[in-house]
């Protein structure tokens, strides 16, 4: 059914109401900086991994760090409430990803760009974040780390741009 033209302007004015309402004065508008500081200190999680023996959590958290850049870390921590995280810290890389418990909850394997583009570390820590340690530098699109059942194996999927 077609509204009237009396109909139509009445809806209009209803909306531009509404939007008047919803629209703060500049007074009451949020500072920019404020609004653009919340943004920017924002933390995402993901690859969320319990151990195998359930003792512990791990998983990588992203922030930003600049107008184009997100930082990824991996994190890990005792599971139980109130824990305290640690970070993995891996000397020349400002992200980490891709992390795989070991069968056995002694090592965490994860990937870590390093200061060359071109080649990602394989790395291996205890899960406080100890004893880090570069297995091998690849190159390519990395993903997908897993150990095999005996923890003996890790594996990777690798695939490179035409």
């Amino acid at each position: 059914m077609r509204a009237t033209l009396s109909e139509a302007r009445a809806q209009i004015l209803c909306s531009f109401a509404i939007l008047c309402l919803v629209i703060p004065s500049a007074a009451q508008a949020p500072d920019l900086d404020a609004l653009i500081g919340r943004v920017m200190s924002t933390h995402r999680f993901s690859e969320v991994q319990i151990s195998p023996d359930g003792k512990r959590v791990a998983w990588v958290e992203s922030t930003v760090r600049n107008d184009n850049e997100y930082a990824h870390a991996v994190y890990t921590a005792d599971a139980r409430p109130g824990a305290t995280p640690t970070k993995l810290n891996v000397t020349g890389s400002n992200n980490q990803f891709g992390i795989a418990w070991s069968p056995d909850s002694k090592e965490l394997a994860f990937l870590a760009e390093t200061d060359s583009p071109e080649h990602i570390d394989l790395r291996i820590a205890a899960p406080d974040g100890t004893q880090s340690k570069s297995l091998s530098s690849l190159s390519g699109d990395l993903s997908a780390v897993r150990w095999s059942p005996d923890g003996r194996t890790i594996s990777l999927l690798c695939s490179f741009a035409d």
